[in-house]
């Protein structure tokens, strides 16, 4: 029997102090090489004096927690821990560059008491050889930022309110029609509630076709499944921003719109995200240049043989091939009902007026499908000759 290597911590009197549970590193062994164990650390044992006199200057450290030193801290102050590579602030240069820290995230935790946590937690974590995690928000303070968001682009967000991308969790998954055609399952969450702490089962049950469904949390009933970070985030690099500062380039080179992947548990730009490449009877579908679709088609993708109208495809084809989902689809607003009228005049050569046909594409029945029709669908014969 193969022999594996013991994996227990030391238990240190900072370690039982402090508590909490992470992930943990291999123990270190000793020159014997067998592993360090806790019951071998004595009295006497210089380490343990340190992590005493470490546990002192902690104490020390959170006494300094005063109304006096609370005053004298501020937001910017966050710069001095949450820096990426340069040792500058990440959204110096950016649109948000004015605003303080506190403006976005969340304004009841002030900047003294949440550095003294974090250093407490990331001493906790070094005396028990813990990995260090990535640093994510949580879904309430996702959802938190996205509240403080209206506070700036307050139309944006009455936008968002009213479209599709709003839906909360009990829009999506106690939708009856849905589940009984696709059975709910984890990836579900990739597109809706990418940042809820838990899995599918945490949130629905049956994950059948057969209902009825019911939410585990009824209070996730009305919280949005796609807030605004799913898609933006609130940092600007630096280089990005000034390539993007030219408004034509700013969709291809800014760094604030993108995709958060549930998986990773990070933001991809646009710049990172791929190109889709759509098929339709084995040829390749003309496919518009604008990089932005690379963030539709994160969640409006076709099956793994890319093959258009597959899955939950919805690339234009037919008369609206090589259009960009932005020319018919407002980003935030989604509502397409204005849209034919910037290409098409109010009565088309065929003597119909194109904002009264059902152009929809939940409408089974449509002929005017924006994303499929085309011209042989209402003419068989060829295309009348214009009036």
């Amino acid at each position: 029997m193969d022999m594996q290597p013991n994996t227990r911590s030391l238990t240190t009197p900072l370690q039982s102090f402090l508590g909490g549970r992470a992930r943990l590193l291999p123990s270190l062994p000793n020159r014997a090489g067998s592993p360090l164990h806790a019951e071998l650390m004595q009295p006497n044992d210089p380490a343990a004096h340190f992590l005493s006199l470490a546990t002192l200057l902690l104490l020390a450290f959170w006494l300094s927690f005063t109304p006096a030193t609370l005053a004298k801290e501020s937001a910017s102050s966050c710069a001095q821990c949450h820096v990426t590579g340069a040792p500058a602030n990440i959204h110096v240069l950016g649109p948000h560059a004015s605003l303080d820290c506190a403006d976005c995230h969340e304004k009841n935790l002030s900047p003294a008491f949440h550095g003294r946590k974090a250093s407490t937690e990331t001493l906790r974590d070094a005396a028990a050889r813990r990995l260090l995690d990535p640093v994510n928000l949580t879904e309430a303070q996702v959802l938190a930022m996205t509240k403080q968001c209206a506070g700036c682009h307050a139309s944006q967000y009455a936008e968002w309110k009213t479209n599709a991308h709003s839906m909360t969790y009990s829009a999506v998954f106690l939708n009856q029609a849905h589940n009984q055609v696709e059975q709910i399952n984890h990836d579900c969450l990739r597109c809706h509630g990418m940042f809820f702490e838990g899995t599918v089962r945490d949130i629905v049950t049956p994950l059948e076709i057969k209902g009825p469904w019911k939410l585990k949390q009824p209070k996730l009933a009305t919280r949005p499944s796609i807030p605004c970070l799913a898609c933006h985030r609130a940092h600007e690099h630096q280089e990005a921003f000034i390539q993007s500062t030219n408004a034509a380039a700013h969709s291809t080179n800014s760094s604030l719109t993108g995709f958060y992947d549930r998986r990773e548990q990070l933001f991809f730009p646009v710049s990172e995200l791929p190109h889709p490449k759509i098929a339709l009877k084995g040829q390749d579908l003309k496919i518009s240049p604008d990089p932005l679709i690379r963030v539709c088609y994160q969640c409006h993708a076709p099956s793994a043989y890319h093959q258009a109208g597959s899955s939950d495809d919805r690339t234009p084809r037919g008369v609206h091939a090589g259009l960009s989902c932005m020319d018919c689809h407002p980003p935030h607003a989604l509502n397409s009902t204005t849209a034919c009228a910037k290409c098409h005049p109010k009565i088309s050569h065929c003597g119909q007026d194109p904002m009264k046909m059902d152009t929809t594409y939940f409408s089974k029945i449509s002929t005017h499908n924006i994303h499929t029709v085309a011209c042989i669908d209402c003419h068989p014969q060829g295309t009348p000759k214009p009036r």
